[in-house]
């Protein structure tokens, strides 16, 4: 059994609540994090950044999105197994600010709390690199990707950051008008790189689970660079798609006999904006004789920022 999550944000005023409850762990205290904890595989979606070389900012207006090492307390009760670090904000780092060292640190802290990580590292190879583990005598092989950030964030030979979806941002960076490359159209998006990381492997285990942070925040609605590269990796040879970005629950589809998701919402964060950005569902999968047999979407509604 697997289950994932969407964007979990230990921050702000998600963080301001915790710290006043004198527990790390609050947000996965209870039925939920119970429920986590007792998958054979759990994952998530780390929207910000874990160090300790900025003081995190609490409940004010602010995107700069990071918490102290302490929340992996959280985490680890939890039972998270894997979580991507294709993210925004995972190089946000507080007052003081210190670059890219926020996500090499945050890298450093999930390695010793044993957490396994994908779609970021300390270059764009170990950016790109899967993390496969055995379960029952199931290979299961996961990936994470970034559209996002990944023109100012993306990993290269020899810096860190995030896992790109593209091949290459420098179309979307001399196009006009000047926005992020996620609002360019699907046409600008290339994906040689990215099909060819998950068809190799495919070709290594039983089941491909590739996350990807794509799309645009505040809709239902799946955006047309989002949908190309979600099917690419599902014709790739993925057998789960997991998107998330968009901060509220996303489309979802069938392709062939894989399952798509666009945006699974907020799991642990402090938008209440909209009664949107509340809700969201898990991902649980069963797998059967090393394949995925069923898919089920378990809804949630966030209480009190978490």
């Amino acid at each position: 059994r697997i289950v994932a999550t969407g964007d979990i944000l230990l921050s702000r005023c998600t963080l301001a609540r915790i710290e006043e409850s004198g527990d790390w762990a609050a947000p996965f205290r209870g039925p939920v994090g119970g429920f986590l904890a007792g998958a054979d595989l759990t994952l998530g979606s780390l929207d910000g950044s874990i160090q300790d070389i900025g003081e995190p900012l609490l409940c004010e207006p602010t995107t700069n999105l990071t918490s102290p090492p302490e929340v992996i307390e959280g985490l680890t009760l939890a039972g998270f197994d894997a979580l991507t670090l294709a993210t925004n904000h995972i190089s946000d780092c507080g007052l003081g600010g210190c670059g890219l060292a926020a996500l090499e640190r945050t890298i450093e802290l999930l390695e010793l709390a044993g957490i396994r990580h994908v779609g970021a590292g300390a270059n764009l190879e170990e950016a790109l690199a899967p993390v496969v583990v055995e379960i029952n005598g199931a290979r299961i092989g996961l990936l994470g990707f970034d559209d996002v950030a990944a023109e100012d964030l993306g990993a290269d030979e020899t810096t860190p950051g995030t896992a790109p979806v593209d091949d290459s941002y420098a179309d979307e960076r001399d196009a006009l008008p000047r926005e992020p490359a996620f609002y360019k159209p699907a046409s600008m998006l290339s994906l040689e790189r990215f099909s060819d990381r998950i068809r190799q492997l495919r070709a290594e285990v039983d089941v491909v689970i590739v996350m990807v942070q794509s799309g645009y925040e505040d809709t239902h609605d799946p955006s047309p660079r989002s949908i190309k590269a979600l099917r690419a990796a599902v014709d790739a040879g993925a057998d789960i798609v997991l998107g998330n970005q968009a901060h509220w629950a996303g489309a979802v589809e069938m392709r062939g006999d894989s399952f798509v998701t666009y945006a699974m919402g907020n799991f642990v964060f402090d938008q209440v904006h909209t009664p949107e950005h509340t809700q969201g569902f898990l991902v649980e999968s069963i797998l059967l004789d090393r394949r995925v047999a069923n898919v089920r979407l378990l809804p949630y509604q966030i209480l009190e920022l978490y």
